[in-house]
């Protein structure tokens, strides 16, 4: 839920501002545990909110795990849309850089649930991807890139399917 707090707080001005006048509420809405609330508000350097943010890591499905707040190298710098309604193909466009002819946009739900978008168009300067793909199941996906050479390119945002 950590992991989750944080992605959110990245992309909704509305959470910032609920945070920045009652953190306590939003840490109870987002269940944070009285332990990861005392060591957020001691964390004196981005390092220890990194090992603090390290136990929610995401599982791409095939047994690659991934820490998706701090990857190393080019990654996604944007992503759309963030939700969409289930059993319809959603066009997905993803904003970065280093992605390859062939790349995969892959999403995972912690609950088990994985989705490999259908086959993706890279822009010629490898900064944009788009792709389509369809959600079965409602839930919250984290979103990452898989190029053919094999590097994963994690996002910090997440796709929430509607049911």
């Amino acid at each position: 839920m950590l992991f989750t707090l944080v992605a959110d707080y990245m992309r909704q001005q509305a959470l910032r501002e609920r945070f920045d006048d009652n953190p306590n509420a939003v840490f109870d809405e987002y269940q944070i545990s009285l332990e990861d609330r005392e060591a957020l508000r001691k964390a004196p350097s981005m390092e220890e909110l990194k090992n603090l943010l390290h136990r929610d890591v995401g599982n791409l499905g095939d047994g690659t795990s991934f820490f998706p707040m701090w990857s190393v190298g080019k990654k996604p710098t944007s992503f759309e849309p963030f939700n969409g309604p289930i059993n319809v193909n959603i066009p997905f466009t993803v904003t970065g850089a280093g992605f390859q002819p062939g790349a995969i946009l892959m999403f995972s739900n912690p609950g088990g649930g994985n989705v490999h978008a259908g086959p993706s168009s890279v822009s010629p300067n490898g900064q944009q991807l788009r792709a389509v793909a369809e959600f079965a199941s409602g839930g919250m996906y984290n979103v990452s890139v898989k190029n053919p050479d094999g590097t994963v390119f994690p996002c910090t945002m997440l796709f929430t399917a509607l049911p």
